[in-house]
């Protein structure tokens, strides 16, 4: 069955060679498998791969959509790879500033303008409502409907890809802990005055953070891309999760088998792509932040807290309807990290389906995050629960 989405993949290049002239707009039709035919494509086109996901690239402020596709298109450019933009339908989902329908138009109009100067084949991966939007049928070339594509297509494991994700799933656990509603809690009584924090570096922090509040991503943004990498619930509805993450996981962490690690790796290696430019860079932002101002002397001492952890507990606790064990997920936060760090570094070994060398810190970290997870979480939403 693995030949069918090649011969498709083969058809493609040759259509695409055939026609010889940069500008092209590749369509892809085939649900969550996308990724898999586009790696396809560019491996029989002997070229890299720079894939990207709009859903993470559009913004819902005026003119940075423009610039952060500017950037995406520069990187390929540079880099010689093929373009492939995931989730394109996204364009059509900004509804914040203006009037909609206009502006998605004119998303629509820049991409496909975008394509027809680009030196190269774009693959965009779309529905028909990205198809038959005015203005992106000048730069579509060739149309793919795969509905049924097979699941056994190879996929690459991406080193960078899983870098992002680690960045990602440290900043999940943090909110899971409620370290981000924590923070968010602490800016709005600093900022009514209830806070007692004389002059210094916490407190410039926290009048900038309040300032910049709306340029961060929200709670609904950053769980949105928790449920597309990591099929956690919330987040917008419309987003495809990743439903099999959390068995693949388990499975790693229990078995610890270079069978179970190469599976897991292509899994987070597809629902990565496109992450590392501009979510993964947020989200890292953001955490850091949030630890720099939790572990503050200053802070600690205005709740009457040791360390940080006590400190998203106690708040959490007084001001937001019950904490939920934060140095239960500080440990998962640690050793998850650990553990995707491991697929990334193996990452070679992996795709070549060798069995990487034994890592004490892997088996350590494994350990730690299955016994945090058999800890329990008093006064956790069940729901919220990971695997």
């Amino acid at each position: 069955m693995r030949e069918r989405p090649r011969k498709i993949a083969a058809e493609v290049v040759a259509s695409v060679r055939h026609r010889g002239h940069p500008g092209k707009a590749i369509l892809i039709r085939s649900g969550p498998r996308a990724a898999a035919i586009a790696s396809t494509i560019a491996r029989l086109s002997d070229r890299p791969l720079h894939r990207v996901d709009l859903a993470a690239v559009s913004s819902k402020y005026i003119g940075e959509t423009e610039k952060n596709l500017e950037i995406v298109f520069e990187k390929a450019r540079r880099s010689g790879a093929l373009l492939f933009l995931d989730e394109a339908d996204a364009l059509f989902a900004r509804s914040e500033v203006g009037d909609a329908h206009d502006r998605d138009a004119g998303l629509v109009t820049v991409l496909a303008t975008m394509i027809q100067r680009f030196d190269g084949a774009v693959i965009v991966a779309g529905s028909d409502l990205l198809a038959n939007a005015r203005g992106f049928r000048d730069a579509l070339r060739v149309e793919i409907d795969l509905p049924d594509l097979e699941q056994q297509t190879d996929v690459e494991i991406v080193r960078e890809n899983l870098q992002a994700i680690q960045a990602i799933y440290f900043a999940y656990m943090l909110e899971e802990s409620r370290a981000f509603a924590v923070v968010d809690r602490i800016v709005s009584l600093f900022a009514s005055g209830m806070l007692p924090i004389g002059a210094g570096a916490s407190r410039e922090w926290l009048a900038t953070t309040w300032l910049a509040h709306q340029a961060r991503l929200s709670e609904r943004e950053r769980r949105t891309v928790y449920s597309r990498v990591f099929g956690a619930p919330g987040g917008d509805p419309g987003v495809t999760p990743n439903r099999e993450f959390a068995q693949l996981w388990l499975r790693f962490v229990s078995a610890l088998s270079a069978s179970a690690g190469r599976d897991l790796a292509v899994n987070l290696s597809e629902h990565g792509y496109g992450m590392a430019l501009f979510v993964a860079r947020e989200l890292g932002a953001q955490a850091k932040g949030a630890i720099a101002l939790l572990s503050d002397p200053e802070v600690s001492a205005a709740f009457g807290a040791r360390e940080m952890w006590q400190v998203i507990d106690q708040v959490a606790a007084n001001y937001l309807g019950g904490a939920r064990n934060a140095h239960r997920y500080a440990a998962m936060a640690r050793s998850g990290s650990t553990i995707i760090d491991w697929l990334a570094r193996n990452a070679d070994a992996l795709n070549k389906r060798h069995a990487p060398a034994g890592d004490a810190g892997l088996t350590e970290a494994s350990e730690q995050w299955l016994a945090a997870k058999g800890a329990g979480d008093t006064g956790c939403d069940p729901e919220h629960e990971l695997g």
